[in-house]
Parts: structure tokens; C-alpha cells; sequence
């Protein structure tokens, strides 16, 4: 990482990343960010996975994320962004009214401009500043950002309280149950399988 801000952020890459390496780092994450634009759908079952082992998430109101928050209720989520009801109306009026831009965001995007941070041969810098243009920014990434950094914020000032910050992790795992592959198969044998269990008798030792 750069030596000016290895004490701040570390970005890690997992290579060949499998269910063998998710079973040590899901069970060992606080805190986990899914991030995907409301109504883009890009939020999966992952999620599921960090709640049920005890971590909290920051994201977006968007697939699981929705499911989640019912089940652990918001108080147990670090919810940001427009829903998708709103994201469908803040595209429309941004091809005549682009939204403001956040001036913590301005900053950063002027530093990538001005090669603060280098200058990459092949234009990727100016790709990614060009994509959060507020004419451009399909994915809202310039509308979400404030409520973005609110909710790193409130889940850096919650997990400052270790008492209230567990308590949270207890209950939002406890409430997870209606996620479960015993709930799912159970629910799948009544209403499309229409199957019925059967009681377990073991075999009699001999």
C-alpha cells in the first residue's frame, strides 16, 4: 500500500478467492459494504452470509440488502442512497437538472484530474472520473455519496460502543434464522413441491 496512508487503508486483494478462503474471512468481518445501485439487483445472497456470522452491513436499499434490514430491522443496518423508486426519478430529471455534487467528492475528483495521483497511460483515471459526471453517473455514485460517508460515520461512531456494537451483531445473527436452508426447503415443500416430511426413525442397533 503507499507508505503515506498504510496506517489509514490497506486494500487487500484474495486471490483465487473460494468457499474454503469465505469460511475464514466472512466469520472474521465486522463490517461488510454492498454497495450496488438501488434496483440494479446486484445485491446477492452474500450479504446473508456476513449478517449470519455476526457482521454488520453498510449498503445500498437494494435486493438482500431489503430483505435484511426487514428481518434485523434498520436500526441493525447502516442504510445509504436513494431507493429505487428515487433512482428512477432522479435519472430523469438529470438530463435537464444535474445534481449538485458534493464538494468532498469535487475535491477528490480534481486531485485524480490534476495527476495528484498519477497518470496512467491508457486514460483509466480519466475514465473513472468521467463515469461519476453528473450527465454520465448512471450508477449515482455522485447522488449517493454524502449519505454514503453518513453511514461509514455512524458505523464507525457504533462500533466505538463495544457493548452496543455486540449487541447488535447478537441480534441481527439471531434474527437471520428466516434465511436458513431449513426454513427455505420447508417452505419449498409446501408451496411448490407439495411434499410432506417424514418422521426420522433410526435404524435399531444390533
Amino acid at each position: 500500500s503507499d507508505a503515506a496512508g498504510k496506517n489509514l487503508l490497506q486494500v487487500i486483494f484474495v486471490p483465487n478467492y473460494n468457499v474454503s478462503i469465505a469460511e475464514l474471512l466472512i466469520p472474521a468481518s465486522d463490517v461488510s459494504q454492498h454497495i450496488s445501485t438501488a434496483g440494479m439487483e446486484a445485491s446477492g445472497t452474500g450479504n446473508m452470509k456476513f449478517v449470519m456470522n455476526g457482521g454488520l452491513i453498510v449498503g445500498t436499499k437494494d435486493g438482500a440488502n431489503i430483505e435484511i434490514a426487514k428481518a434485523i430491522g434498520e436500526h441493525n443496518m447502516f442504510s445509504f442512497g436513494a431507493s429505487a423508486d428515487q433512482v428512477a426519478a432522479i435519472r430523469r430529471s438529470m438530463a435537464h437538472t444535474p445534481p449538485n455534487v458534493d464538494p468532498r467528492l469535487q475535491r477528490a475528483m480534481g486531485m485524480i484530474r490534476a495527476g495528484i495521483f498519477g497518470k496512467p497511460d491508457d486514460g483509466a483515471f480519466a475514465m473513472l472520473v468521467d463515469a461519476i459526471d453528473p450527465k454520465k453517473d448512471v450508477y449515482l455514485n455522485a447522488q449517493d455519496f454524502p449519505s454514503y460517508l453518513a453511514a461509514i460515520d455512524a458505523a464507525d461512531a457504533a462500533y466505538r460502543d463495544e457493548e452496543a456494537w455486540t449487541a447488535k451483531c447478537i441480534d441481527s445473527a439471531c434474527s437471520m434464522w428466516t434465511f436458513s436452508s431449513d426454513r427455505t426447503i420447508k417452505e419449498y415443500a409446501t408451496k411448490v413441491w407439495g411434499v410432506e416430511p417424514l418422521p426420522f426413525r433410526p435404524p435399531p442397533r444390533k
